[in-house]
């Protein structure tokens, strides 16, 4: 057997990292490169970014030339044979990125792509001038790094940047403790009863905030995404495309404006405004970047699969990070935010963004938490909704149930801020950065005409210092005019432009609700009109939900809600058979089902407990159902059918 030169190892160690290159960072550079939030939300530093730009690089390749060298040992054949098929594995990662963008069966793409893989070992092993070509673009590595760093929207973590001075600001003249929250993706609409109140039966302590303070039922927000939506209430400015959401880019902001005068206990999530020194630095070297490789593994795949073998993913259309993981912590976050609540000698703004009620909906109003991972996210890349209603409409449960979590959690926001004897002389605003959709067929969050009511208005809740009495206004207000609602009531000037106004002053309202766009565009619509397509879909709301009803009533769902809490007499004639997800915990239930069911009840204790809506996924009749409390092997299945004035209730096989 020939040994291998110095010259051929030197070539095929130059192949291998031409075809990483273009198989495994190109296209991860390309998608984050045009989205620095990525790593933004993570508040990456310049270093962070480029350590992992360059590990992208050589990483993967020095893995492989690693294996090459290592299997050399057994000999220069086996060495050889090796890389032809490394070669032919990267040229089919390569292939498969191309191929996954046309409408195929999955089988079809990855068997075109073992084949171009194939064929790519073949020329290399007899065509000289296919060699020569792969050794020669062992330049585009760096190419596609310079591009990355240099050229795109990442370059602005990573180039030195100037740092805008600050302003001088007065002391306030009033000075009070602010307490600042806002919630995420949260319609106002999902708290409303028939009267168009807050329901203060599903939602008692909302109710109780809203009983204290002015509730402004139609308040809007400015953005449809977070990183722009944020970052408008902490300024009090409209949204600029291409702004990241950290304080280079937004140096005038509640944080700064307070800086010196006021203490500041802070929580951001999604967004960096708030200076380090305030604020602290940030998560350390090794804990960002296992986020940013994690997270980006998964995007990747994303990249890679054609869609029939991307079902299992997680999603990467649920927010900037936390994909693998998603984001159980953030109710540790709120606590510990409420264990900063104490009353402090100097005037201090207490402020967190919390990650909820947003997807991913993984909590019960108790508390309880569970997992779920449909075979395929409800949405698409788009984040257009599936044209099945039943999986939309438990989306939409799912979300109302987090919801009445969050009310939990608002509860424990007052307690602590009465405990502790802030309630009464603070400023507390409770608000949200935008809403979301639930449209079997149409966008979730991207806002367009048809579901700018769902995205715009968003809950927000004024509570002035020793206000004892609450009352509803319904004049249009912004998410924008929150900071300056702070300096007004503390009795400071702003040092630059405002785009927003206190809530409380007087105006002359246009009568024009606009939401601006991730791409800069904007949709727009009278308020009259959204305020009648909101209440249209409210009734929506209340015939799949109900109204005026405890968060228990969420475990039903759809025209056979009713069903809940009646009382279950056997024996029952069976009425199917279903296959049970064995995987999901005790707070659901879930499976494949066979019989005529439009509908699955489970009964604990001979009463029913949940009622779940079937739906259709790849060629299968699904359910899941969700519990109030673990039901164990002490339940039925119940197959529903007829109508919601007569149903047919049978008993479900399980197998």
């Amino acid at each position: 057997m020939i040994p291998a030169t110095g010259r051929e190892l030197v070539g095929d160690a130059a192949q291998l990292v031409a075809l990483s290159g273009l198989a495994l960072a190109q296209p991860l550079f390309d998608l984050l490169g045009k989205n620095p939030e990525f790593f933004a939300v993570r508040d990456a530093s310049a270093g962070e970014v480029l350590a992992f730009a360059f590990g992208l690089v050589i990483l993967p390749p020095a893995a492989l030339v690693a294996l090459e060298l290592l299997a050399g040992r057994a000999g220069a054949g086996v060495r050889r044979a090796l890389h032809l098929v490394l070669v032919a594995l990267l040229v089919g990662v390569l292939a498969l990125e191309v191929l996954r963008r046309f409408s195929a069966p999955w089988p079809l793409l990855v068997g075109l792509a073992a084949v171009v893989g194939a064929a790519s070992a073949v020329l290399h092993r007899r065509v000289q001038a296919f060699r020569s070509i792969l050794t020669v673009l062992v330049a585009g590595p760096i190419v596609f790094l310079a591009l990355f760093a240099l050229g795109s929207r990442a370059s602005e973590l990573i180039l030195p940047q100037e740092s805008a001075a600050r302003a001088a600001v007065a002391e306030p003249r009033r000075p009070v403790p602010l307490v600042l929250v806002v919630l995420d993706e949260f319609p106002t609409q999902s708290l409303m009863n028939a009267r168009y109140r807050i329901d203060a039966v599903r939602f008692p302590h909302f109710a109780d905030l809203a009983s204290h303070s002015t509730w402004f039922r139609n308040a809007t927000t400015v953005h449809e995404g977070t990183t722009y939506a944020v970052p408008a209430i902490l300024t009090g400015r409209y949204p600029k495309p291409k702004l990241l959401p950290l304080l280079h880019d937004y140096p005038q902001n509640v944080f700064t404006l307070l800086l010196g005068s006021y203490a500041i206990r802070a929580a951001e999530h999604e967004t960096h405004l708030c200076p380090a020194s305030a604020c602290g630095s940030g998560a350390s070297f090794a804990k960002t970047m296992s986020s940013i490789v994690s997270d980006a593994s998964v995007v990747y795949l994303h990249l890679l699969l054609p869609s029939g073998l991307s079902h299992g993913l997680p999603s990467v259309s649920e927010s900037w990070h936390g994909f693998l993981h998603g984001d159980a912590d953030e109710p540790t976050r709120f606590r510990r935010f409420l264990d900063s609540l104490t009353p402090s000698p100097t005037p201090t703004l207490y402020a967190i963004h919390v990650l909820l009620p947003h997807s991913p909906w993984q909590y019960l109003p108790s508390g309880g938490h569970y997992r779920v991972a449909y075979p395929v996210a409800p949405w698409g890349p788009d984040e257009v909704w599936t044209r099945d209603r039943a999986i939309v409409v438990q989306s939409f449960q799912r979300h109302l149930l987090q919801a009445a979590y969050v009310d939990r959690l608002v509860g424990e926001l007052l307690g602590r801020l009465r405990a502790s004897g802030l309630y009464d002389h603070s400023l507390v605003i409770v608000t949200a950065d935008h809403g979301i959709s639930f449209r079997a067929g149409h966008k979730r969050r991207p806002v367009w005409p048809q579901n700018l009511q769902d995205i715009a208005f968003v809950p927000l809740f004024v509570k002035l210092p020793n206000e004892r009495a609450g009352r509803i206004e319904d004049r249009h207000v912004q998410t924008i005019d929150i900071l300056p609602t702070i300096a007004q009531r503390i009795g400071l000037r702003v040092p630059w432009h405002l785009d927003g106004r206190s809530v409380f002053a007087r105006r002359a309202e246009s009568g024009l609700v606009q939401v601006f766009k991730n791409s800069g565009g904007r949709v727009s619509a009278p308020l009259y009109a959204l305020e009648a397509r909101r209440y249209r879909d409210l009734r929506r709301q209340i015939a799949l939900f109900g109204s005026g009803l405890s968060s228990s009533s969420l475990y039903g769902v759809g025209p056979f809600r009713g069903l809940l809490g009646r009382h279950v007499a056997p024996p029952l004639r069976a009425g199917g058979k279903v296959t049970l997800d064995r995987a999901a915990g005790p707070l659901q239930i879930g499976g494949t089902l066979t019989g005529p069911a439009r509908a699955v009840a489970v009964a604990t204790g001979g009463r029913i407990v949940a009622v779940a809506p079937v739906y259709r996924f790849a060629g299968h009749r699904e359910f899941r159902a969700f519990l109030p409390r673990p039901a164990g092997k002490a339940r039925l299945l119940l197959s529903v059918g007829g109508t919601p004035s007569r149903p047919r209730v049978l008993r479900l096989s399980v197998r």
